[in-house]
């Protein structure tokens, strides 16, 4: 007895399989190229908080400066300046290198060789500042220095000591000190218009901070590791002891199952996302660094690590898409919402932390950042430091609202695709595209179509995206897709030969719509079924006789609360 494509159709019956037919001998295996790439998402799950160390010193790296910020502006400026000039320098710094980062004191530093004429035009200024050293982070205070120094004679350029500093606020607490200096390049002659620009942060965070982070993400290091077990792998467990026990069909003597993506057990889950989030606030400062790198291209290694840094800023995207799914559920907006895939945020993070960010910092745009700065910031501290708190605001804003227009636009190509064709409410209509590799999330087609063995027609499965298809209220986040969290059975013969691929989902994807009459998903919990996964069907049940209604679907659990849905 084989488990026909037929048997997931909207009339068929759930297979039942006789106490005497039973195969000891039965093996059941997961595939190690599945295995192998969920070695790698777990490792990258569990020690994604530990990531941001890629630009953040560790616990006890960092020796505090108790330096006196309080001076006079002008005095500030000569010390800070001081401070920096110690640390990096010709003698400090690598002739070849245009970065370097000084754990120790916690501090940041960028320099650029330019070609700076004398008595420069003033409409001409701005093209010479954007390509300077970190110039997005220029204040007022700053730009007015720069501007001073590009329009200069030889004569004031060389009776100056060029170098400014500035505070750099957030909520109106100094975080960050910023400073710029030029110097002349030493090789050159006295008329040369060669200059070295330098520019140095130094982050401000206290060792007792430091300290404090590094146990905070320990614990939901060891959350994540706790959820990736009890929301997704604990499954398998009774999956394999069915598939041995009762498997799928008394012709199939091996099982071969390929490994989903556990990505979604975690993406989906709140407190998760929220403890990211609040993480990435407690380094907030650190982002300052990481912007640096990408707004101007210094070297591909630099630029890389800024990217790496900045896409921590997805789990803003993963929290707002957490958000608006139980918005979206609580106000049953599902149909005009379409399930988003979470690896395709993660490609737009990488674009919005590298190229756009670039693209802001390296062109006329950045003057937009230029006004921000002012806003918000102190009367007393004009011409003396930024203020960053709207473009904090403005920034959040943004990336906590991608999955929504990005899952509307899904919608309307959705609806559109369906207008196009005969409409059908026929579960079996859909169910053989949907119980295929290929209708999944971008990284999992890519991984299974590289991977995993093959069966052109004889696909089974996929039911929970049928039923999304057939109504998306049932559908429990509405904004997730959880296509690449499916596993999938390859069934063999006797002879060895692939003969069936079943697909499977988790029923805790699943909204069984208990309240709602029109869509409600009775449950049988009856032992006389003995099915190896969860059944979905349409097939008068014996134990709920009185309750069936035409066209209503049963849920027929499997052995040992198996929570897969075939």
């Amino acid at each position: 007895m084989r488990v026909a494509s037929h048997a997931i159709g909207l009339e068929s019956n759930a297979p039942r399989l006789p106490a005497e037919i039973r195969r000891p001998a039965v093996k059941v295996s997961f595939t190690r190229w599945s295995l192998a790439y969920n070695a790698m998402f777990v490792f990258n799950l569990i020690t994604t908080p530990f990531m941001a160390y890629l630009n953040e010193p560790h616990p006890g790296q960092v020796i505090e400066n108790p330096m006196d910020l309080a001076a006079p502006f002008e005095e500030y400026t000569k010390t800070m300046t001081s401070f920096f000039r110690q640390i990096y320098n010709n003698e400090t710094m690598d002739p070849q290198s245009t970065t370097q980062r000084d754990l120790v004191t916690n501090t940041f530093a960028l320099r650029r060789s330019m070609t700076l004429p004398f008595e420069i035009a003033l409409d001409e200024t701005f093209d010479y500042m954007v390509n300077m050293p970190a110039s997005l982070y220029y204040g007022s205070g700053l730009r007015s220095y720069v501007l001073a120094f590009l329009t200069a004679n030889q004569t004031n350029r060389a009776d100056q000591s060029w170098e400014f500093c500035q505070h750099e606020f957030l909520a109106g607490m100094s975080l960050i000190e910023h400073c710029v200096w030029i110097d002349p390049i030493e090789e050159t002659t006295a008329n040369s218009t060669q200059y070295m620009m330098y520019t140095a942060s130094w982050i401000r965070e206290s060792n007792i901070s430091i300290w404090l982070r590094f146990p905070f993400r320990c614990f939901v290091s060891i959350y994540v590791s706790y959820r990736l077990w009890t929301n997704y792998y604990a499954h398998y467990r009774p999956l394999v002891t069915n598939l041995s026990s009762l498997g799928f069909s008394k012709d199939y003597l091996r099982y071969e199952i390929v490994l989903g993506d556990p990505a979604y057990a975690i993406l989906s889950d709140p407190f998760v996302s929220f403890a990211m989030v609040i993480d990435l606030f407690w380094s907030a400062l650190y982002i300052t660094l990481a912007i640096i790198r990408v707004s101007q291209v210094h070297g591909i290694i630099v630029y890389i690590n800024g990217c790496l840094y900045l896409s921590r800023c997805v789990w803003l995207a993963y929290l707002g898409m957490r958000t608006m799914a139980s918005v979206v559920k609580w106000r049953r907006w599902e149909a005009s919402f379409e399930s988003v895939d979470p690896g395709l945020l993660a490609i737009l993070a990488y674009v919005y932390s590298g190229p756009i960010i670039t693209l802001m910092g390296a062109t006329r745009v950045v003057s937009v950042f230029h006004v921000f700065w002012n806003i918000g910031l102190a009367p007393s501290s004009y011409g003396q430091g930024t203020e960053a708190a709207s473009v904090v605001a403005f920034l959040v804003i943004v990336m906590t609202t991608i999955p929504l227009p990005f899952s509307t636009f899904l919608a309307f190509y959705r609806r559109r695709k369906a207008n196009s064709v005969k409409p059908s409410r026929s579960l079996r209509s859909w169910s053989k595209n949907m119980s295929h590799y290929a209708y999944n999330d971008l990284k999992a087609r890519i991984l299974l179509s590289l991977t995993m063995k093959k069966l052109k027609n004889r696909s089974i499965g996929g039911r929970l995206h049928q039923l999304y298809e057939l109504s998306p209220c049932y559908r429990k986040l509405p904004l997730y897709s959880h296509r690449a969290a499916d596993c999938f059975v390859l069934c063999y013969t006797s002879d060895g030969s692939l003969d069936q691929q079943v697909r499977l989902s988790l029923l805790t994807c699943l909204d069984l719509q208990q309240d709602n009459v029109d869509f409600a998903i009775l449950t049988c919990n009856s032992s006389f079924h003995c099915n190896c996964v969860c059944l979905i069907n349409s097939k008068c049940c014996e134990a709920l006789k009185m309750e069936m209604k035409s066209g209503k679907f049963v849920l027929h659990r499997g052995n040992l609360n198996c929570a897969w849905v075939m």
